[in-house]
C-alpha cells in the first residue's frame, strides 16, 4: 500500500527507477534484443514517459543524496526503495544526477541501460566495445539522456 503522503508524481518516478533497475538486472543475464530485456525496457520507457509527462519542463533529474532519492528537487523516496543496480550506476560512473528529457526513445534508453549494465572493462572505451560486438554506437547530439 502506498504512503498516503506520497504524490502520484513521486510514485511514478519511483516506478520509473524500479523499472530501469529491473531492466539492468535482466541485462546482466541476457543481451539486448532478448524478449525478457525488450519487455522490461518497454515497461521502463512507459513509466519514464508517464513521469516525464507530469513535469512542466519535460525533464526529469534524479539524484541520490545519502539515503534519499530525489527527482527534480523533491524527495521521492529512500535508497532502499530502488534496486541496488540503479544506485550502483551513480556510484560506478560518479554521477551527481541522471537526467531524462521528454522524447526519450526506446533505443536511447536501451543504449543507456546497456552501458550501465556493462562490465567495467567494457566501459573504458564503450564505442570500441560496441563496434567489436557489432552494435552501432551512434547517437544524436541532442539526446534526451544526460548525466
Amino acid at each position: 500500500m502506498a504512503d498516503p503522503q506520497t504524490t502520484a508524481f513521486e510514485r511514478q518516478c519511483l516506478e520509473a527507477l524500479k523499472s530501469i533497475g529491473k531492466t539492468l538486472g535482466q541485462m546482466t543475464l541476457y543481451k539486448i534484443g532478448h524478449p525478457a530485456v525488450a519487455a522490461t525496457l518497454a515497461v521502463a520507457q512507459d513509466h519514464l514517459s508517464q513521469a516525464l509527462a507530469q513535469t512542466p519542463e519535460g525533464e526529469l533529474a534524479f539524484t541520490i543524496d545519502a539515503e534519499k532519492v530525489i527527482a527534480n528537487g523533491r524527495i521521492i523516496g529512500v535508497l532502499g526503495q530502488i534496486p541496488n543496480s540503479v544506485a550502483a550506476v551513480f556510484t560506478r560512473f560518479k554521477l551527481s544526477s541522471l537526467s531524462f528529457k521528454s522524447g526519450v526513445e526506446g533505443g536511447e534508453l536501451a543504449v543507456f541501460c546497456e552501458l550501465a549494465a556493462s562490465r567495467a572493462e567494457e566501459t573504458k572505451n564503450p564505442i570500441r566495445s560496441r563496434k567489436r560486438a557489432g552494435r552501432d554506437s551512434s547517437r544524436s547530439a541532442g539526446s534526451p539522456i544526460s548525466s
